[in-house]
């Protein structure tokens, strides 16, 4: 009696498996590339905070005052070199963020770098044109 082996998958077996695994491609990978986008966003207001934080050290060690002139943050070069331990870059632009004085140094606001530039934040709800923080709003995302 000849026993009859099947051996490996049929043409229709893997044709559905291919559908299968292309529809769900089609279905994730925008899913994915928003989350990256996001945290990308969430990343970039983070960095905003802490930098607003050694801006908020620098102040109560001079006097409650805030640096009267503009610049870019960077690890050297500035006002915050001594509060600030670590290269901060925006995620999406890779540029530094900027430190703008307002009111005579009564204020601040601190940009990130993608406000003048092509390449933007991302997210669900669109395209953002400008991301910054100040003392009086927090971090403000405008789109």
């Amino acid at each position: 009696m000849k026993i009859n082996k099947k051996r490996g998958f049929t043409l229709l077996e893997l044709m559905i498996v291919i559908a299968i695994i292309s529809i769900l491609a089609v279905v994730l990978i925008p899913n994915f590339v928003n989350a990256r986008n996001v945290a990308k966003l969430t990343a970039c207001q983070a960095i905003l905070k802490n930098i607003s934080s050694a801006v908020e050290i620098y102040s109560s060690n001079n006097q409650e005052r805030y640096p009267a002139n503009d610049f870019t943050v960077t690890l050297s070069g500035n006002p915050l070199e001594e509060y600030i331990g670590k290269d901060y870059r925006c995620p999406v632009a890779k540029e530094y963020y900027e430190y703008k004085s307002s009111n005579n140094g009564s204020s601040y606001y601190i940009y990130c770098p993608t406000y003048n530039t092509s390449i933007k934040h991302k997210n669900n709800r669109g395209t953002v044109s400008k991301v910054f923080f100040s003392p009086q709003e927090g971090v403000v995302i405008n789109y």
